[in-house]
């Protein structure tokens, strides 16, 4: 695998009986490794971003409507994109969802959906003037009629920033690159602060190979309105994330300067230091944290994994949750520790994104690292309790609810296609009967194809054109799946 995960490696848990409140924590087993993304809520739906291996080789991404209870409800497999942590949005009944191109690498791709799972349109996003390479989107954020795209590319052997500017029918309006005098830069995370500033966070490098992590406001018009820029390090492995606090301050993910340590920092509107909170210093732990966000009350809500070697049973790498006051008080930190019964040691996973609900409980993603890595789903109440019952610090999770991806069941070969043909099979407890075949372009259109059924199970589709296909299932029940074909 080379970037499904960036940048990190990481460890988790998995669920109780799940009995108190319909707090639980389950996994969706995949063939190849997958892990859930990121979690929005929208007219109090849930929709779930995962990011997958299509086979060994390639990554890409599925978009699941799910319930309160972590049940998937359709599935739209999204085989052309490959996306990371906070690259989706909803607005006005669509789902705006954005990754990269594998293929090429070469452009950031903007996806929209409806709310049902439609396929609306799907956009190149790519610089006119410069031939970026080995472009990686990490961040999305919807300001004021725009959509600002944030990433790096390769140019001339130098990573850049990659801040693209684009309306909503996917035509780049502007290319920003406030960090080109650096040797090495990239942008983690995007936000926007109480006076509708846009917030971006970035990582730099000088050609001393010293590093410092810096933030950005920008106006209305994206021009540089503040910043802070972080002491210099010769090694900061920090994931540059934050968040935006009440009073304007922004609290953001940094590296100690002695330690090989993530703690966390608030920066004050005069660019002060505010406060820092640091984890003890001891050989045996370790912070990782992966993102920052700002809940309801003003508390910050953070997440990522942790190691602690002195723990009986060993701690090694762990999803990890914790919440902090705005000015810098740690409330509470979970960790939750499943035991693979066959070596009787931890098993690795992380958390990347949580979503606050309107009663204050916490519905998470990130991914358990099971035979592969699946899909976790979790959620808790306000302080991370499974159990309100047993709610320490550290929690064993001793049953693991596993739920079998029963996308597996789906066979459509060969691929390629030959003689612009292929054979789609079919489990028949996966969908009911009356099933629904279109086939699409990767810009959604619809394509005439010919679809010849021999039984419940098995169909023959031919007369398809060349090129990338997505082949869409869909039964009376709204179940829905869409797999891709390839015709050279």
């Amino acid at each position: 695998m080379s970037r499904l995960f960036i940048p990190l490696y990481f460890a988790l848990t998995f669920s109780n009986n799940a009995n108190c409140q319909d707090y639980f924590f389950k996994t969706w087993s995949s063939e190849f490794t997958a892990t859930g993304q990121q979690i929005n809520e929208y007219n109090g739906k849930y929709f779930l971003s995962s990011a997958k291996a299509c086979d060994n080789i390639k990554e890409c991404a599925f978009l699941s409507e799910i319930d309160i209870l972590g049940n998937e409800i359709w599935r739209k497999n999204l085989d052309f994109l490959d996306i990371t942590h906070r690259t989706t949005f909803i607005e006005d009944d669509t789902i705006y969802i954005s990754g990269n191109e594998y293929f090429s690498e070469q452009k950031f791709i903007l996806h929209k959906m409806t709310t049902d799972g439609d396929s609306v349109a799907t956009f190149d996003v790519l610089s006119s003037d410069v031939p970026y390479t080995d472009m990686f989107l990490l961040a999305v954020k919807k300001f004021n009629n725009d959509i600002v795209l944030g990433g790096r590319g390769i140019y001339q052997d130098t990573m850049h920033t990659l801040m693209f500017v684009i309306n909503e029918n996917g035509s780049v309006d502007s290319v920003i690159n406030p960090t080109s005098h650096t040797s090495s830069s990239k942008i983690w995370d995007i936000t926007i602060d109480n006076e509708n500033n846009l917030v971006v966070f970035f990582e730099l490098k000088n050609r001393f190979q010293e590093q410092v992590r810096k933030i950005i406001r920008f106006d209305e018009n994206y021009n540089e309105t503040w910043s802070y820029t972080s002491d210099s390090l010769l090694f900061n492995r920090s994931v540059t994330k934050g968040c935006v606090l009440e009073d304007n301050k922004i609290a953001y993910v940094n590296q100690h300067p002695n330690r090989h340590f993530d703690s966390v920092h608030a920066i004050n509107p005069d660019s002060t230091i505010s406060w820092i909170y640091d984890w003890p210093d001891v050989n045996y732990l370790e912070i990782k944290i992966h993102r920052l966000e700002t809940l309801n009350n003003g508390d910050i809500l953070g997440m990522g994994r942790t190691t602690n070697f002195e723990n009986d049973p060993i701690i090694e790498g762990a999803p990890y949750i914790f919440r902090m006051s705005p000015d810098g008080e740690l409330l509470w930190e979970k960790i939750f520790v499943e035991i693979d019964p066959e070596d009787g040691e931890s098993k690795g996973g992380a958390i990347w994104d949580v979503e606050e609900l309107e009663n204050g409980d916490l519905l998470g993603t990130g991914y358990l690292r099971n035979e592969s890595w699946d899909v976790l789903l979790f959620k808790t109440d306000d302080n991370g309790c499974i159990n309100e019952d047993d709610c320490d610090k550290v929690s064993i999770i001793t049953t693991t609810e596993e739920l079998s991806d029963d996308y597996q069941s789906i066979k459509l070969f060969p691929q390629p296609a030959v003689d612009n043909q292929v054979t789609l099979q079919v489990d028949q407890y996966i969908f009911s009967k009356e099933l629904i075949i279109q086939c699409h372009d990767l810009q959604g259109r619809k394509l005439a194809i010919t679809i010849e059924q021999f039984n419940e199970q098995e169909y023959v589709i031919s007369n398809l054109p060349k090129g990338v296909l997505l082949l869409e299932l869909v039964d009376q029940e709204g179940k829905r799946i869409v797999e891709k074909i390839i015709n050279l």
